[in-house]
C-alpha cells in the first residue's frame, strides 16, 4: 500500500513543531502491536557534492545519524539500511519513522532520502512513503534551516513559502558540511 493518494496525505501543518507528521491511514492504525521494519536508501551523491548542488559532506554522517536515532528509539539493525522494531504499535512505528526528519542539519533528510518504507513483518505489508518524505512533498512543504540552493530550487520541488536567498551577514554553514570555498559562500544556500 503506497500513500500516494492525496486523501491519505492530510498534513499536520504546524511550522513551530518542525516537519509535518502525516495522518496515519485508518487501516494501519488497526494493525496490531507487532514487529515492524524500517528500510531506507540515501542519495549518497547529494551528500557529497559541493554546494550549491549538494551538502558537501560525507554520506557516512547521514548513516551514522540515522543509526543513532533508530537505536535510541529501540530499533535493531537487521541489515545495513533495514531496521527492526519489536513490540511496536503502528502509531509508534509511524511516529518514529517520521522523527527521522529531525536529523541535523534541518531539512537534510528530506533532500537526501531516496526510498523510505515501513513494513509490518508478520504480514509483509509495505508502506512506501518515499515521495512523502522528500523536500517539496505535502508532508515536507518547506525548508527548516539551510539547504543547498540547487536542491531547494529543483524543478520538482515546490516549497511553501518559496526558498529565498541567505543573507551574507551572520552566515554559518550547516553542521557536517566540509569547510570549502563553495560551502562558505552564502549564495550557494537557500532558506
Amino acid at each position: 500500500m503506497a500513500f500516494n493518494n492525496p486523501a491519505f496525505n492530510i498534513p499536520f501543518n504546524n511550522p513551530a513543531v518542525g516537519p509535518n507528521l502525516p495522518w496515519l491511514h485508518w487501516q494501519v492504525v488497526a494493525y496490531p502491536q507487532t514487529t515492524y521494519g524500517i528500510a531506507y536508501d540515501i542519495n549518497t551523491v547529494v551528500c557529497t557534492l559541493l554546494p550549491p548542488n549538494g551538502w558537501g559532506g560525507w554520506s557516512q554522517q547521514v548513516y551514522a545519524q540515522l543509526d543513532r536515532a533508530l537505536t535510541a528509539m529501540g530499533w535493531f539493525r537487521n541489515q545495513w539500511s533495514y531496521w527492526v522494531g519489536h513490540n511496536k504499535t503502528p502509531l509508534v512505528a509511524w511516529t518514529e519513522i517520521w522523527a527521522l526528519q529531525y536529523i541535523q542539519p534541518a531539512s537534510k533528510f528530506a533532500t537526501v532520502i531516496k526510498h523510505l518504507c515501513l513494513t509490518r513483518m508478520d504480514h509483509f505489508a509495505v508502506l512506501d512513503i518515499s515521495a512523502n518524505a522528500q523536500l517539496g512533498s505535502v508532508e515536507v512543504p518547506r525548508i527548516y534551516g539551510l539547504v543547498p540552493r540547487d536542491l531547494a530550487l529543483a524543478p520538482n520541488v515546490v516549497l511553501q513559502p518559496p526558498a529565498g536567498p541567505v543573507p551574507p551577514n551572520g552566515f554559518r554553514r550547516p553542521v557536517g558540511t566540509r569547510n570549502t570555498v563553495q560551502a562558505n559562500n552564502p549564495a550557494h544556500w537557500a532558506r
